[in-house]
């Protein structure tokens, strides 16, 4: 990630699943103050369903500067994983 593509992230969610969530690990590790970065890799982390999604959400929450922001983001996170999630649907061919 470099300073052209940073907006493009914030911008646009879809972007993150070309990221690995390492790279934004180590930047938030980096730049530990920075609320986007912070906001990024809970949006990663979120979407990836990864294990430390509930603490980099309370880590988000604590340097949000507006947690009702937060709050519309998770929801349309939230939207956006189950817009991507696949369904299934079995057919009577298959079952025979």
């Amino acid at each position: 990630m470099n300073a052209e593509n940073f907006t493009e992230f914030l911008q646009s969610t879809a972007h993150l699943y070309h990221l690995p969530y390492v790279e934004l690990e180590s930047l938030t590790l980096e730049f530990p103050y920075s609320q986007n970065l912070q906001l990024l890799l809970f949006a990663k982390s979120w979407l990836e369903q990864h294990p430390n999604a509930e603490a980099n959400l309370h880590k988000a929450a604590l340097y949000s500067t507006d947690r009702r922001a937060l709050y519309r983001f998770v929801q349309l996170l939230s939207a956006q994983l189950l817009e991507n999630e696949p369904s299934f649907q079995i057919n009577e061919d298959f079952l025979e």
